[in-house]
């Protein structure tokens, strides 16, 4: 059996189309195939059809429609040949049409416009610098010291390319085992080598200049990071391989808490300095929601699994924090207006995190959306960029399982002896807090005391690098810690049924 499958890259000059032509023995995924000549559709879902983000214009020798490709598709979208790539499968000659900015390549990389670009004159051996990296489920980020002085040379932040291979941990520990993804040739390992490599072209510092490197990151992530198995974090009893807490290689890890709380979240603590009070809160806020609660000189934790629809991903218009996003709304004289990120003149192209939640809360004002997360029809925002029922029910079991999350570790606790809250995470930089207590996200006995301090994780990890003696605090924290898992938590799972409705009085 022959099967070959045609891959057509379409741009809108059609003079610069992109023709490859691949031969397999055997039926294969459209997505296996594009993956095979380096084109990466976004697929937040694992590959699994369910998000129905991947889709492809195909025709020739496919195998029918799929039940998910049913759900996921309009007539239209059928009668034009489109299909979900993980789904639909070529059978014999087959012809594939993607367009150019449907390609994810992992490689969008932003400098941060308010931080002064020192060191384009520096000569190898002249100076000494230091490396402060945040492995994140969604992005990656790094910063360049100058060493000892600790002076901020940039930033880059790069989307993590294992969003590809699912949007969530347990999707990607899935494909990697599967795929043979484990041990030094890890995806993660490579991304740390290319920021490295974008640092040293951008700011002309040579390799051997880079003396010092700190990592952090979920415990997943430092395990693909490392190269380590990370199988043991997926399935009970949730035993990682390692938790860290020195130098692997180059780097020097901190130590994690556990399988879902890692060394991210105490950099966090370590960067929030709330340990300087008698009793915080702080929420590192993704994917994987990481809780920490500082009370009485005890550190207590636990990691509640929101999904990825607060980083605007596994939604129907959703995306990253980026130019085009509507990240912000607002209710005036009855209407609902919306904010896109951008110079002003940027049109809609999409939903971020913050704007999910900041759509959903004016929709409740608006009487459009009930209590119980019922919207009769899709909501139309600009054009072509919408929020459904469906992502409004996305919504309601991530914010039930973050506020379910934060019940639960405070349990026993009155609220008023939490004097601050503090909110972390690339997505939590762009929360309105009213939008949050008026879906039921946090309680609204804590929203005065909220501080936002964006990437906590990065800036502990740089305060590491440059202050080597707060790795032994760190230490000291995780070793400390006491971890509640949610998993096999009752009143967690009472509570997450208890917070999937918004509140009462919206």
């Amino acid at each position: 059996m022959s099967v070959k499958v045609t891959i057509i890259t379409e741009n809108k000059n059609k003079d610069d189309e992109i023709s490859r032509v691949l031969t397999y023995s055997e039926p294969v995924p459209l997505l296996f195939a594009l993956r095979d000549v380096g084109i990466y559709i976004y697929a937040p879902c694992g590959g699994v059809g369910t998000c129905g983000k991947c889709r492809v214009r195909a025709g020739g020798d496919i195998a029918p429609l799929t039940a998910q490709e049913k759900l996921h598709l309009t007539q239209g979208e059928i009668d034009e040949g489109i299909r979900l790539a993980c789904r639909a499968v070529a059978t014999g000659d087959t012809f594939v049409y993607v367009p150019s900015d449907a390609v994810f390549d992992g490689s969008n990389v932003s400098h941060c416009a308010n931080i002064a670009v020192r060191g384009a004159d520096n000569v190898s051996g002249m100076a000494q610098y230091g490396l402060a990296v945040d492995f994140g489920t969604t992005t990656v980020a790094a910063r360049l010291y100058k060493l000892p002085s600790g002076e901020l040379t940039g930033e880059i932040v790069r989307q993590n390319p294992q969003a590809l291979y699912g949007a969530d941990i347990i999707s990607r520990i899935v494909y990697a085992l599967s795929n043979s993804q484990c041990g030094d040739d890890a995806p993660l390992t490579r991304i740390l080598h290319d920021l490295t490599s974008d640092i040293i072209s951008s700011f002309n510092v040579a390799t051997d200049d880079i003396i010092d490197t700190v990592a952090v990151g979920n415990t997943a992530m430092l395990h693909f990071y490392t190269g380590l198995d990370p199988s043991g974090i997926a399935s009970a009893p949730f035993k990682p391989q390692s938790l860290f807490g020195g130098y692997f290689g180059r780097a020097y890890i901190p130590r994690c808490v556990s399988s879902y709380v890692g060394a991210d979240a105490i950099a966090a603590a370590i960067a929030s300095g709330m340990t300087e009070q008698r009793c915080a809160l702080l929420c590192d806020i993704g994917t994987n929601c990481e809780i920490l609660l500082w009370r009485n000189g005890r550190l207590y934790c636990c990691a509640a699994a929101a999904g990825p629809a607060l980083e605007g991903a596994g939604i129907s218009c959703g995306m990253t924090a980026t130019s085009g996003a509507i990240d912000a709304a607002y209710v005036s004289e009855g209407e609902l207006h919306v904010h896109v990120i951008g110079d002003g003149k940027e049109k809609a192209a999409g939903i971020c995190g913050s704007g999910l939640i900041a759509v959903t809360s004016a929709l409740l004002q608006l009487g459009i959306i009930d209590e119980s997360g019922y919207m009769e029809k899709n909501y139309e925002l600009a054009k072509d960029v919408y929020i459904t029922p469906a992502d409004v029910r996305a919504l309601q079991l991530a914010k039930a399982a973050v506020r379910a999350g934060i019940d639960t570790l405070c349990d026993g606790i009155d609220m008023d002896e939490i004097e601050c809250f503090y909110i972390a995470g690339g997505f939590g930089s762009g929360l309105d807090i009213d939008s949050c207590v008026r879906i039921g996200l946090f309680p609204n006995e804590i929203a005065g005391r909220a501080k936002i301090i964006g990437n906590a994780a990065l800036h502990g990890a740089s305060m590491m690098l440059i202050k080597p003696h707060l790795r032994d605090v760190a230490a000291r924290l995780a070793d400390c810690a006491e971890y509640r898992e949610l998993s096999t938590d009752d009143n967690f799972s009472r509570r997450f049924i208890e917070r999937i409705s918004f509140p009462h009085g919206n």
